[in-house]
């Protein structure tokens, strides 16, 4: 009994100290009514330049360009004594952005889900020509940053013919997955 419980304090201390080595803390933030600085910072120029290079509806780049701009040093859970990771969710409508932000800003990583979204001109006419006389009725973009990984963006599209409906998946390039 005696070697479990001085097991059990020791496993306790362990992770506390771990886990004062590394903090995390969770934000969620209503982007409905925010309209902030949209220029580019220095700290997020890595994210700017990687989800960047694609065709994207006007509505994703602006929210994007909102994750760059938010300033993680304002939140009341910043703690700039210790080095720590931040998970952000912000949303606007039907779309969110779940980023995980260091201590100095940077976003890490990101997945962002967009629901209902234009699909961009290329794609639009390639699934056309392979799927003539059928309507797009759902789409729904998965865009995945890593800073240390190529950006992936995941289309999943419902067209409907009728009564019948395809359901797809394509990357940027308009590949079935």
């Amino acid at each position: 009994m005696k070697t479990l419980f001085l097991t059990f304090i020791s496993l306790i201390s362990l992770l506390n100290l771990q886990a004062q080595e590394l903090a995390m803390a969770n934000l969620t933030s209503n982007l409905d009514s925010f309209i902030g600085n949209r220029n580019l910072t220095k700290s997020n120029s890595t994210y700017f330049f990687a989800v960047n290079n694609f065709e994207l509806p006007k509505v994703v780049k602006e929210l994007q360009a909102d994750a760059r701009n938010y300033n993680i040093k304002e939140a009341k859970v910043y703690e700039s004594s210790e080095p720590a990771v931040y998970n952000v969710k912000l949303k606007k409508g039907k779309h969110t952005l779940n980023l995980t932000y260091n201590n100095n800003g940077q976003i890490l990583n990101s997945k962002e889900v967009y629901k209902n979204i234009a699909l961009p001109v290329n794609l639009r006419v390639k699934l056309s020509k392979k799927f003539p006389d059928w309507i797009f009725s759902k789409t729904k973009l998965t865009i995945s940053f890593n800073h240390n990984n190529e950006t992936q963006l995941i289309y999943n599209i419902t067209l409907q013919k009728n009564n019948d409906i395809k359901e797809l998946t394509i990357n940027d390039k308009g590949e079935l997955i």
